[in-house]
């Protein structure tokens, strides 16, 4: 019997990121591309994107002006190797990915 399960990743890259030991300093206006890797089980080429961009820094998405910043969602085919593959996350954004592992 096969048990299939979803992961999702959440990802904002923004001007600092706070790591337990170093502070890394991320250019808001470059986009930053990762691996993604599983660690247990079988990843999936399936990904499913939520992603919330704006290219105005300051826009926002609230109850009372949701059309301006609207969240997008797509699938695409990773390109798995050895249990990962590379993403790229777009400045000033929020990503999460839905990653489905066997």
């Amino acid at each position: 019997m096969h048990r299939f399960s979803a992961v999702f990743l959440a990802i904002v890259p923004a001007l600092f990121a706070q790591a337990p030991a170093a502070r890394i300093k991320i250019d808001k206006s470059r986009d930053i591309s990762t691996r993604v890797e599983n660690q247990e089980g079988t990843l999936a080429r399936n990904v499913e994107v939520w992603q919330l961009n704006h290219a105005d820094l300051k826009a926002t998405h609230t109850f009372g002006d949701d059309k301006k910043v609207v969240p997008t969602t797509r699938e695409f085919a990773a390109s798995v190797e050895r249990n990962g593959f590379v993403y790229t996350f777009p400045a000033h954004s929020l990503t999460i990915l839905k990653l489905h592992v066997e």
